[in-house]
């Protein structure tokens, strides 16, 4: 699949807060955390998906996709 151009992204990011990051990494030098840490200040809700930790960014870790509610 092609990935989505610049404004179709851009509508996407209008319409919704709340982001899943799948393999958000809890070091700061990580280009995942610190994506998610500007979207978080820009006032999106991220929601951390990683394995080994219980809280990123101060948001719940979950392990899966599929464990996340709402």
């Amino acid at each position: 699949a092609d990935n989505p151009g610049d404004e179709e992204i851009r509508v996407l990011l209008g319409r919704v807060k709340r982001i899943a990051v799948v393999g958000l990494s809890p070091k700061v030098t990580r280009d995942s955390h610190r994506v998610s840490a500007h979207m978080q200040r820009a006032g999106y809700e991220i929601v951390p998906v990683y394995p080994r930790e219980e809280e990123i960014l101060g948001a719940r870790v979950y392990r899966t996709v599929a464990e996340i509610e709402g």
